[in-house]
């Protein structure tokens, strides 16, 4: 059976919800930009503009912390120089990714 290819209208609303949910603190910086970074082609295309270019380096550079269920599998001391890591870095993009989510919150939220 083949995949379906999910609509844009249906991966615009998701991305709304994600850049709000980072606008009002509900979820990470980092979460956010996994989750927008991989919204990110089917809304822009191959464009890369200063709006979704934070998301893809936040993504980016966070290939060496351990999320989700890979949690599991680190040593506790490990673990938590890693979440100290993550929290340094969740502080040094915060900013940027903000003033990055309300400008596409506002793009999208018109259909863009």
């Amino acid at each position: 059976m083949l995949p379906t290819i999910e609509s844009y209208e249906s991966v615009r609303l998701r991305a709304l919800v994600a850049l709000a949910d980072l606008i009002e603190g509900r979820v990470g910086v980092i979460e956010s930009a996994l989750k927008l970074n991989g919204m990110r082609r089917r809304l822009s295309g191959d464009r890369l503009d200063d709006d979704w270019r934070i998301f893809a380096v936040i993504d980016s550079d966070v290939d060496d912390l351990p999320l989700g269920r890979a949690r599991a599998y680190w040593q506790p001391e490990a673990l938590a120089q890693k979440d100290k890591e993550r929290e340094e870095r969740e502080s040094f993009y915060r900013e940027q990714a903000l003033v990055s989510a309300r400008a596409l919150l506002r793009r999208y939220e018109k259909g863009a």
